[in-house]
């Protein structure tokens, strides 16, 4: 089947081409959810939205050809290997959190970067809640397509690792949100188990954020929590129970 051929404003080069295809989440992030069977289930929180299965990896055509197989590969080919194996990376565990050490921040910040600015880009419901505007839009643009240094304070990134009854669950993907916290605009997503938090703005953070973030000297302090202990993630399991609830019913 020949290629759709979409063109437009590449958001990333700015340049009038082609547009491909382009995942938001990156590709990698929806293999733990097609593990078992080639569908995933798209959960819902409220009763009008049934719970649906889906083989949608959420594309879009995005990008220029050259910034989604170049200049964001770059930074996505990284990522998936310090997530999913290939890179020697360094484990410090304690109890209640895990100290990595040993990643390239760089390519690390900017891939992650990369998505936020990626599900703001998008016009699919499923992002909806992610709008860094203008200014947040474009600087973080730069730092993708010019490879320019992004400092520990600009843009904080914490991670944190979410277990049900003792169980880390994988294959957990929910739609992002957003909180504001002293002026600053924090997105949460959980993404293949993994929940990534974004801290958008010019306000100070306080420092047990600090601590958290990823550091200059590749090393990053993750959290460990069950999800009881996560008001984000325990509102939503609630509603979910009670979606569900109200379907047997």
């Amino acid at each position: 089947m020949a290629k759709k051929n979409v063109l437009g404003r590449c958001p990333l080069c700015l340049e009038e081409k082609r547009l491909v295809r382009s995942h938001i989440i990156p590709k990698f992030n929806w293999k733990p959810l097609k593990k078992s069977s080639p569908h995933y289930v798209i959960l819902s929180n409220k009763p009008e939205n049934p719970e649906r299965k889906s083989t949608n990896e959420h594309t879009e055509h995005l990008l220029c050809e050259n910034c989604d197989n170049s200049v964001i590969q770059r930074y996505e080919d990284y990522l998936a290997r310090a997530l999913y194996g290939g890179i020697k990376l360094n484990f410090e565990d304690t109890q209640r959190t895990t100290r990595v050490s040993n990643l390239d921040y760089n390519l690390t910040k900017k891939a992650l970067l990369s998505i936020i600015w990626r599900m703001s880009a998008s016009k699919q419901s499923l992002f909806k809640e992610v709008d860094l505007g203008p200014l947040h839009t474009e600087r973080i643009r730069k730092l993708l397509f010019n490879d320019e240094d992004v400092s520990e304070e600009e843009y904080p990134i914490n991670l944190t690792v979410p277990f049900f009854e003792g169980h880390h669950q994988g294959d957990w993907t929910l739609p992002p949100d957003y909180v504001r916290t002293k002026g600053n605009r924090v997105y949460r997503c959980l993404i293949s188990g993994l929940i990534f938090t974004f801290h958008v703005g010019s306000a100070a953070l306080d420092d047990i954020f600090k601590t958290v973030n990823i550091k200059k000297d590749g090393s990053w302090l993750i959290v460990k929590a069950e999800v009881v202990d996560l008001p984000f993630l325990k509102h939503w399991c609630f509603e979910i129970a009670k979606n569900v609830a109200k379907k047997k019913t």
